[in-house]
């Protein structure tokens, strides 16, 4: 540990000084780098609460009517039989 700072009050001034500079520039590049993060986080969420109300009003758009279940006859291939036509085999897949 001592001999950074050895190393440290050897060193010119000068360089002390462009290591700082250095030091600085990183500092500033991060703040301004998270800080854009914050608008485009917050940007997104905006973005996110638009789609969400445009959602809801195309859902309110959309015909609400229950679904009703007809009265269905059982499938039967003799319903399928044409005047002059006869029913030679059928093959039930289950």
């Amino acid at each position: 540990m001592n001999m950074f700072f050895d190393w440290w009050f050897a060193t010119s001034p000068r360089l002390r000084q462009l290591c700082w500079a250095v030091w600085l520039l990183m500092l500033v590049t991060l703040i301004f780098l998270s800080s854009t993060h914050h608008e485009e986080r917050d940007a997104l969420i905006r973005l996110r609460a638009s789609h969400h109300q445009q959602w809801a009003a195309l859902y309110r758009l959309v015909d609400t009517t229950p679904f009703s279940e007809e009265k269905t006859l059982p499938f039967s291939p003799l319903d399928f039989q044409l005047s002059g036509a006869q029913l030679v085999s059928w093959h039930p897949s289950a």
